[in-house]
């Protein structure tokens, strides 16, 4: 299982905010971590979060850490707001339409401790 800050790494790296060896800095990782986190709210609110928010499956790694990057980028670069509309729309949609059919394929306990 991955952790928030793993997503949130992975992310910084897809970014080349820093280098593939590199760890993030306390502020990155918080910053990214505390995205992971808003994202997450989202999904639990529209009742895609089928997993305890600090056990990331494995299968989610790549399509959160997209969605988690698509937030991120206005942060470290300058975007134009269009295009990071378009691109934050089209990882959190590719994400959605992945948890819909994983949903309908092979459903997920959540288990909280």
């Amino acid at each position: 299982m991955a952790t928030s800050l793993d997503i949130a790494t992975l992310a910084l790296k897809h970014l080349g905010v820093i280098a593939a060896e590199e760890t993030p800095s306390s502020d990155d990782a918080t910053e990214g971590t505390d995205t992971y986190d808003r994202l997450y709210a989202e999904l639990q609110e529209d009742g895609f979060a089928v997993w305890a928010s600090a056990s990331i499956p494995r299968y989610l790694e790549d399509a959160l850490m997209r969605c988690v990057a698509a937030r991120l980028r206005p942060i470290f670069y300058t975007v134009e707001p269009a295009l990071h509309e378009a691109e934050t729309m089209s990882a959190d949609q590719t994400l959605k339409r992945w948890l819909r059919r994983r949903r309908t394929e092979a459903p997920v306990e959540i288990q909280d401790y």
